[in-house]
């Protein structure tokens, strides 16, 4: 039971990698066109604007979006930023704990007589 409830904070994490990464690769196009774009800007949504509110539009937005998943990286683990006060060092010890009896778990043999590698 322990392992499905620390699965969950898992999946979390590699779901927030996974935007992390698919934020930066977004960025990179835009920048890559406009490099002249405040960044600061882009870290506030401009309300009413026709992108986020015309259908058609955010149709094509999303089409848009879509089209820059296969450059990002999903695969490999992007973390956060830091921040110092948000206590993920115990957490981290508890999933390397977490890890270590999986690791255990998962080269221990099976003693289970049901187990289909036993010799019939």
């Amino acid at each position: 039971m322990r392992y499905l409830l620390a699965s969950e904070d898992r999946i979390n994490e590699w779901r927030e990698s996974a935007a992390r990464a698919g934020a930066d690769e977004a960025l990179s196009f835009v920048l890559s066109w406009y490099e002249g774009i405040k960044l600061e800007a882009l870290q506030t949504l401009r309300l009413g604007s026709k992108w986020t509110t015309d259908p058609d539009l955010i149709k094509r937005r999303q089409e848009t979006a879509y089209s820059f998943v296969p450059y990002a990286d999903i695969h490999t683990f992007v973390e956060g930023p830091e921040n110092p006060d948000d206590g993920e060092d115990d957490e981290e010890e508890v999933d390397e704990e977490i890890d270590a009896e999986i690791a255990a778990d998962t080269a221990a043999p099976s003693t289970d007589p049901s187990s289909s590698d036993t010799a019939a």
